[in-house]
């Protein structure tokens, strides 16, 4: 053996004495190494995204052009892009990177993979196209890391009809590139789609990528066009900040249920609505904009000033806090976070003797793939009202309405609530199908022992009533010192605390845009347990009237005992001693 073949490298890592080669050795050399870090690209989405690929950032202007920051959820993407679930639904904060990725996972399929198509869908084709290609190598997302991969990188794998592989330069001209469009000498494809079903159809895509979902009006038909590409062994991908009201939308609103750090920080997996593998990506997760760090916390506080609203507001809620609730206009309870400690209380069973002397009412809400929410209220003697138990599970997972009158029935209150269970209106409608022809909803729960009430007000009406008494009754004087409240929610009811948070009022464009009526819709996720809550208020006694600087309430015992007290005393001409109730 020449004694220079022996420098040769013959493993990854092994140290090779360059000074005893040739230059055309060291040709030779540098070759077979370009070759190994093509095959570990190839092998690595991880590897190929953190060490090749370059962004532009138009907001820098001394180095604009720079590397994928190596950061620990930039790694948990990338690994997770190319091994986890072949459908995945990602909740996401803005200005996280997670669009270069994608363009970036682009590129690598369309290098590495011969054959392969990548189907980038977005409301508008200019939209999806600005991630593919637009105007030249340079304006185009996945195009720029094309034009900025080394030399030796700007290859793609083609292989023949025998299996066999080689490595062919792609060139930054019109062979490649057209608007919307990358054409790769492997035979590989990436192309830019406008929004819709029809856009998918005649497609058969290895990768699929649905960008700024919440924003596509036809995203679940286009979705469900996309589908049968994963059944052939491709994969799919929908990203979007949160938007409601949207599908999308609604198909990730259960991320705001986990806890944010679950996989690490800022990142949690999650299940969708439709039972989908989720993750919910927040800004924490990077370390420049962890408010938890001393660099994120000056990062959170110019970003915030910069918002309308600042952090409460509904842009900052939705775009970076993944908020579901946050859609375009004002919280319900924008007080809710100052009260939330003094309006909770802890798991909570009425003794046998208050349930028979306290007024129990509830509300039902039906929903077969929805909550099905029913909420258990009692009322003191003094008008303090006190949510005491809550049952809150989609129908159809319990056995439709037989498994929910079974729940309702282990209800202990149910003896003081079955029939007066103040229920939506439109559940008496029939339209359920037997053998005796069509019956409602509400009689099916009768026939398993469970007897509803017609609210006695729906819809909006409703919304109004219990929100008017909330601001101006249970909450009243939230903002004074040593306020207490006269609404109580056990924590027995999870579902309810969460929902009085996260209840927004619709924007009012969007609502006058629909109804004449000065009113507003409210919507957002949770609005089930409030249903059920709206509907058993329209039925509860009317909230006492606060009267005088010492806040007494018109109705209550203390009110009324004072009453008789002054009238007796006026007709007797003596003095009542002090009496207490039992």
């Amino acid at each position: 053996m020449r004694a220079a073949e022996s420098a040769w490298p013959r493993r990854p890592g092994e140290v090779v004495d360059t000074a005893r080669l040739s230059e055309g050795e060291k040709k030779r050399l540098v070759a077979r190494l370009h070759e190994r870090e093509i095959e570990r690209c190839a092998a690595s989405f991880e590897h190929f995204l953190l060490t090749y690929v370059k962004t532009k950032d138009e907001h820098d202007r001394t180095t604009p052009v720079k590397s994928i920051p190596d950061k620990g959820y930039l790694k948990f993407l990338a690994k997770e892009f190319q091994h986890g679930p072949d459908v995945i639904y990602v909740a996401k904060s803005r200005q996280l990177m997670v669009s270069w990725v994608l363009s970036a996972l682009t590129v690598w399929t369309i290098l590495f993979r011969p054959h392969s198509l990548v189907c980038f869908q977005s409301k508008k084709e200019d939209d999806a196209a600005s991630m593919l290609y637009k105007d030249g190598p340079g304006v185009g997302r996945a195009s720029f890391i094309m034009a900025n991969l080394p030399d030796w990188l700007q290859i793609c794998v083609v292989m023949d009809a025998d299996g066999k592989t080689k490595n062919v330069r792609y060139n930054l001209g019109q062979q490649t590139f057209s608007y919307g469009q990358i054409t790769m000498p492997n035979g590989s494809q990436a192309i830019a789609l406008a929004q819709g079903a029809a856009q998918v159809e005649s497609k058969v895509p290895t990768l699929f990528i649905s960008d700024e979902s919440s924003l596509q009006d036809e995203w679940r038909s286009s979705w469900a066009a996309a589908m049968p590409c994963v059944d052939g062994g491709g994969r799919a991908l929908a990203v979007a900040t949160m938007r409601l009201p949207s599908a999308y939308g609604d198909e990730i609103a259960p991320c705001d249920d986990v806890d944010p750090d679950d996989v690490m920080r800022g990142i949690a997996r999650f299940t969708t609505a439709g039972g989908g593998y989720g993750l919910r990506i927040h800004y924490s997760a990077d370390p420049m904009k962890d408010p938890a760090t001393e660099v994120g916390a000056k990062w959170y506080a110019a970003a915030t000033a910069r918002m309308p609203q600042g952090a409460n507001g509904a842009d900052w809620q939705a775009h970076y806090e993944i908020s579901p609730a946050a859609i375009a206009g004002t919280r319900v309870v924008p007080y809710w976070d100052a009260i939330e400690e003094k309006v909770r209380l802890p798991r909570l069973l009425l003794p046998e003797a208050r349930v028979r002397a306290w007024r129990i009412d509830a509300g039902f809400d039906y929903g077969a793939r929805n909550d099905s929410v029913l909420l258990v209220f009692a009322n003191d003697y003094e008008g303090n009202r006190y949510a005491v138990w809550e049952m809150c599970v989609p129908g159809n997972e319990v056995g439709g309405i037989a498994g929910l009158a079974k729940l309702m029935k282990a209800c202990p209150y149910f003896g003081q609530i079955n029939g007066r269970i103040q229920s939506d209106p439109t559940i008496w409608n029939k339209d359920q199908n037997t053998t005796g022809g069509l019956i409602s909803k509400a009689q099916i729960f009768q026939q398993h022992g469970v007897r509803l009430t017609k609210a006695r007000t729906n819809g909006r009406e409703a919304d109004d009533i219990f929100v008017n008494r909330l601001h101006g009754s249970y909450f009243a004087g939230y903002e004074e010192q040593g306020f207490i409240p006269r609404l109580f929610i056990s924590e027995d009811c999870p579902a309810l605390l969460r929902c009085m948070g996260r209840l927004r009022y619709a924007d009012f464009k969007g609502a006058a845009a629909e109804v004449n009526a000065h009113k507003e819709q409210i919507i957002g996720k949770g609005v089930d347990p409030f249903d059920a809550a709206k509907y058993a208020e329209v039925a509860a006694p009317a909230p006492p009237v606060f009267m005088g600087e010492d806040m007494r309430k018109a109705g209550s015992f203390n009110y009324l005992l004072d009453l008789v007290r002054r009238e007796v005393s006026k007709t007797a001409g003596v003095e009542i001693g002090t009496i207490t109730r039992s």
